[in-house]
């Protein structure tokens, strides 16, 4: 059987839109991180335990210094619910708070930082001052912080320079924690006259310094540097500025305030996305311009767009006057994959200009408009929009093949269905797609595969391992397996020539090889259930858990139910009493429940997933004995969870079920697979 793969949108993209060598860096450190990168910005000090599970959503956090010493086990907690999680401490390079006598319990980490070098001796010699011998404070900025000298002209004490200390300080009693993956420095400005004036005196002579902007860029690539050497040179340092300034230097810069000046901005992003030093963490943060809209989507779609045209972080918040919110959008639940080429615009401009821009990726596509004037882009071929519960006027979930963005916004398409990988489908049936809420994520569908006999049962799934999926087909009594290249593995007749009808399957690693097995029984009249290996070997003796003589069929599933070792067989008579029984994998009863009323009979369908995302599968049970069919959630223990789901469906309609993550947001959805459309 010969596999077909469907590439003709991105091909197409690419025709219509022309592409350019944008040679945009891969993080492959971190390219276990899918589009798009999430980060949050929060700097808060009260970090809550009830935040902890919202934050663990994000890949990345910049998050205050002071965390390290005010709630230590809540950032192992973020580690442990999100192991590939990047933690980075937020700190000033040159900026410190003016009054610290009062803090030590508040600002721990600070306080010790002006203890230990700031007022042992050094504590003038160390702060920047006027030619009249003032310190300097930052100018109209409501915390008024003293700056710091950074320069070689810092006066030494006991040997040792501001920078110099820091840099030691950070590597001992920061990273040396092991709570941190780097250092996220604050103002990493590639001058200080715009944020200070001019007269600053670094070298206490008397006189302002002529050329105290080359000296300010000198003193933080020297701290960079220090940083580098005592903290070991695969330290992550990250700034937040957007100049092109320490481009060697720094892993990334963060673009604060994104799209104030967005032809600027993407040029900047584009830079650090091409130029920064290896393993690339560049964030993109725009924001409401510190009003505190939350519902402000367009700007959210602009800035995460802007950003998914390159290889970044995107983070959205309130402003530079308040960074600590949990916003979550639609859009961060979609999961792009990953990216499939570099950004190009419909009118071939480069650099970055407005212009209408799009960038493909595994699961769909971006678009994003970077003009003050709606823009209708084709796209070569048909995508599907978000289904959002926020701002359902733009993500709506048509079916479209192009597409109209409003002025300075931006969307995320999804790739159309054309397949259920992992999911055991009838070739021809309609499927659709639901959430525990009933919510419908995506849209429903007939599948079809040309390829193969219409009513053929159908799973395209990796059986041997190697990472590439293979063809199970099931028709007329006949079960074929056939590698990815067609290469046919095994054809066999489990319940001999003259059973003609469907099978019930499980497919799974029931044994822990690291190869899915096949599990498989009748879905109607007697037979046993059995379990084969890809290439064709009977694992497992014939079993008939409802007797020998049972001639209702069985229904059955696999997954792990309930945080034993290995997984379970979840088994029902495929016709009769909805009545659901577990076992493990040594065929021993360990659970089992009524899914139904003691005189409901019909026609019984299983699967199994984690749709919660609690680490535990549940038990997803079909019930079809009147106009529309009924799915229920259940725990293994029996517990319903959730509304009933209603599938409607016309009489003599079959029901099927699966899961699948049909949204790529890391969850499975129900698959609800019936043998018409239904009412």
């Amino acid at each position: 059987m010969t596999r077909k793969y469907l590439k003709i949108s991105v091909f197409i993209a690419v025709l219509l839109f022309g592409g350019f060598d944008f040679s945009i860096q891969t993080n492959a450190e971190h390219s276990q991180h899918v589009f798009p990168k999430r980060a949050n910005y929060y700097l808060t000090l009260n970090l809550r335990s009830e935040d902890i599970p919202a934050l663990a959503r994000w890949d990345l956090l910049v998050l205050n210094i002071e965390q390290q010493a005010l709630h230590p086990e809540l950032l192992r907690e973020l580690r442990r619910l999100n192991p590939r999680i990047i933690l980075l401490a937020n700190i000033a390079a040159a900026d410190f708070p003016g009054h610290m006598e009062d803090v030590p319990t508040v600002l721990p980490v600070r306080y010790r930082i002006w203890r230990e070098g700031l007022e042992r001796g050094a504590r003038e010699g160390w702060f920047v001052h006027r030619a009249n011998g003032e310190r300097v404070r930052r100018l109209n900025w409501p915390n008024n912080e003293l700056l710091l000298n950074i320069t070689d002209d810092c006066p030494a004490v006991n040997g040792e320079i501001w920078r110099s200390f820091l840099a030691r300080f950070i590597a001992a009693e920061v990273i040396g924690t092991g709570l941190w993956d780097g250092i996220f420095f604050d103002n990493t400005w590639d001058n200080v006259s715009s944020f200070v004036g001019g007269d600053v005196d670094f070298n206490r002579d008397g006189a302002a310094d002529s050329d105290l902007d080359q000296k300010w860029r000198s003193g933080l690539t020297a701290l960079f540097a220090e940083t580098r050497r005592l903290a070991g040179r695969d330290l992550v340092i990250v700034g937040n500025n957007d100049t092109t300034a320490y481009g060697a230097e720094l892993n990334g810069m963060m673009v604060e305030n994104f799209g104030s000046d967005w032809v600027l901005h993407m040029n900047r992003y584009h830079f650090n996305n091409t130029t920064r030093r290896a393993p690339l963490l560049n964030i993109v943060n725009a924001n409401t311009d510190n009003q505190g809209d939350e519902r402000d989507y367009q700007a959210m779609r602009f800035g995460l767009a802007s950003a998914l045209m390159e290889d970044g972080y995107y983070s959205f918040d309130f402003g530079d006057r308040d960074h600590g919110q949990l916003w979550w959008y639609d859009e961060y639940s979609a999961d792009l994959g990953r990216s499939l080429g570099t950004p190009s615009s419909s009118n071939e401009i480069y650099p970055y200009a407005p212009d209408a821009w799009r960038r493909p990726f595994e699961h769909g596509m971006v678009v994003l408009n970077g003009t003050t004037a709606d823009q209708v882009v084709p796209l070569g071929a048909e995508y599907e929009k978000i289904h959002g519960r926020q701002d359902r006027t733009v993500n709506d979930g048509a079916i479209v093949d192009e597409v109209e963005v409003g002025p300075r916004d931006g969307q995320i398409l999804l790739n159309t269905i054309k397949t259920l990988p992992d999911v055991v489908y009838t070739n021809g049936h309609f499927v659709r797609f639901l959430r525990p809420s009933g919510e419908r994520p995506r849209h429903g569908l007939f599948l079809f595969d040309d390829a193969v006999a219409g009513g053929a049962q159908i799973a395209y799934t990796d059986l041997n391992g190697d990472g590439r999926r293979d063809d199970l087909v099931a028709y007329r009594g006949r079960l074929s397996v056939f590698r990815d290249d067609g290469q046919s593995f095994f054809s066999i007749y489990p319940f001999s020539v003259s059973y003609q009808r469907e099978f019930s399957f499980g497919l799974a690693d029931m044994n822990g090889d690291g190869q899915r097995d096949i599990v498989v029984a009748p879905e109607s009249g007697v037979g046993a259930v059995q379990m084969y290996n890809y290439g064709g070997e009977q694992v497992l003796a014939n079993w008939f858990p409802f007797g020998k003589k049972f001639s209702g069929g069985i229904a059955l599933a696999v997954g792990d139910v309930d945080r034993a070792p290995g997984r379970e067989f979840i088994l029902s008579p495929r016709r009769g009493p909805a009545v659901i029984t577990i076992y493990d994998q040594a065929r021993r009863r360990v659970g089992g429940f009524s899914a139904a009323g003691k005189q409901w009979r019909g026609t019984v369908s299983l699967a199994s997933g984690d749709l919660d995302g609690d680490g535990q599968e549940e038990i997803i049970v079909g019930l079809r004995g009147g106009p529309s069919s009924i799915i229920k959630i259940f725990r293994s223990s029996g517990k319903q969870i959730g509304p009933e789901l209603r599938v409607p469906a016309s009489a003599g309609s079959v029901l099927d079920l699966g899961v699948a993550d049909v949204d790529f947001d890391g969850r499975p959805e129900i698959v609800a697979m019936t043998s018409d459309a239904g009412l």
